[in-house]
């Protein structure tokens, strides 16, 4: 048994840790693009720069993209590790000793 199997409180909150980086990351991936758009009409219609206007445009989404996807990482690590395992580790508790689906484990046993 783990720490976690035991306290189901801890894995309510470590779910909802990982559930609220994968919301984080849909925000800022949101506020990044709006934020852009903004941006880049000002600076076109203030200043008719296309060209710089674009590649602001892309540095601010690709920012905001790269921060989110370290996030979107961690919550999937978090997933993962924590909670995948705590789902194997429970399935496999009423486990008999024979494996029904990989059957050639059982053969040479």
């Amino acid at each position: 048994m783990n720490l976690f199997s035991e306290n189901p409180l801890m894995l309510a909150f470590i779910a909802n840790v990982a559930f609220s980086l994968e919301i984080g990351a849909v925000l800022i991936i949101s506020h990044s693009i709006l934020t852009a758009v903004m941006r880049y009409l000002r600076g076109f219609f203030k200043h008719g720069q296309t060209e710089i206007c674009i590649s602001n445009f892309k540095h601010a989404v690709g920012r905001g993209v790269q921060v989110s996807l370290e996030l979107l990482i961690a919550a999937d690590i978090i997933n993962t590790v924590v909670l995948d395992a705590n789902h194997l580790q429970c399935a496999g508790a009423g486990h008999s000793g024979a494996h029904p689906h990989l059957p050639e484990l059982d053969a040479g046993a």
